[in-house]
């Protein structure tokens, strides 16, 4: 998953977190090691992955899926002939 501005939403999700301010995430991610933050306030998230919908005119839309995940190969019929 791609995140633009994630300084910005660190220091959002940090935000209520005693310690971790922007300036305290920012020497942290200098020196290089995982350092794991009990944060105050979870944010909880949730991960959709599509690669054909529908638009409100009824237009079926379809993109390559390039990870594998959409179960094409589960849906394919084979001949038993």
């Amino acid at each position: 998953m791609r995140v633009q501005n994630v300084r910005d939403l660190v220091t959002w999700i940090l935000r209520d977190t005693p310690g971790w301010d922007r300036q305290h995430f920012e020497a942290a991610i200098k020196t290089g090691e995982s350092q794991p933050v009990a944060v105050t306030n979870p944010v909880p998230v949730h991960f959709l992955y599509v690669s054909a919908w529908s638009t409100g005119d009824g237009v079926a839309q379809f993109r390559d899926d390039v990870y594998g995940w959409d179960g094409v190969d589960e849906l394919q019929i084979t001949s038993s002939l």
